[in-house]
């Protein structure tokens, strides 16, 4: 039940601390991507659902 804009802000803190200490999280830095385009199309409040939608 956790929303999609919440998800993907901490993937942006982990991005922003991998990045400080040179290391690469590749996956992360993928669903970064996918959290933040179900949020320009609109899902940033559904919960995980919401990026399913993505891809129907």
């Amino acid at each position: 039940m956790f929303p999609i804009k919440l998800v993907e802000k901490d993937l942006s803190y982990a991005m922003k601390t991998a990045q400080a200490n040179d290391a690469k999280l590749l996956l992360v830095e993928a669903a970064q991507h996918i959290f933040a385009s179900a949020i320009e199309q609109g899902y940033a409040d559904n919960n995980i659902t919401g990026i399913a939608q993505l891809y129907l």
